[in-house]
């Protein structure tokens, strides 16, 4: 997974600023020792440079839960809880979209692969990568052409 992005690393740091000067038992700790403590005790990482994509939204999370805005906090966490699962879907639909074929063709590798349960219904995410992977087999290049011989068996017929 890749790093987070200057952006995304700007946007936590602002947000750890605003949760350290919030936050009682910060005190005795400058801002930026306070903030790598905190992101080490919600990813357990060493700073924000570390990060990965899937960190950022537990981090964010976790210093809004600091700040005391704890609904936000709340659909942080559920977010970074579903986020490998969400973004299978999203390769999904996007692969679909690719290979011009309907969601209905990955609904049914699914159907197949797991006796009847819909995407939606998968909380596993490896199985929900297997049906990225097998959407391969469906690729416009991928399909076989017939061979000269067989061309001219069916323009015989």
């Amino acid at each position: 997974m890749s790093a987070l992005t200057i952006r995304q690393r700007q946007g936590l740091a602002i947000l750890a600023r605003r949760a350290w000067e919030q936050c009682p038992e910060a005190d005795g700790l400058d801002a930026d020792s306070w903030r790598h403590e905190e992101v080490s005790a919600a990813v357990g990482k060493r700073g924000l440079r570390c990060c990965s994509q899937l960190d950022y939204a537990a981090l964010r999370g976790h210093f809004l839960e600091k700040m005391g805005e704890h609904g936000a906090a709340f659909a942080a966490q559920v977010r970074a809880a579903t986020e490998g699962r969400r973004q299978v879907l999203w390769k999904i639909r996007r692969r679909c979209e690719e290979y011009g074929v309907k969601m209905d063709v990955a609904e049914g590798i699914c159907r197949r692969m797991t006796r009847g349960k819909a995407l939606a219904e998968i909380e596993d995410e490896s199985m929900l990568w297997n049906v990225f992977f097998k959407l391969r087999h469906y690729e416009p290049n991928s399909v076989v052409q017939p061979n000269s011989a067989d061309k001219d068996q069916l323009t015989e017929r």
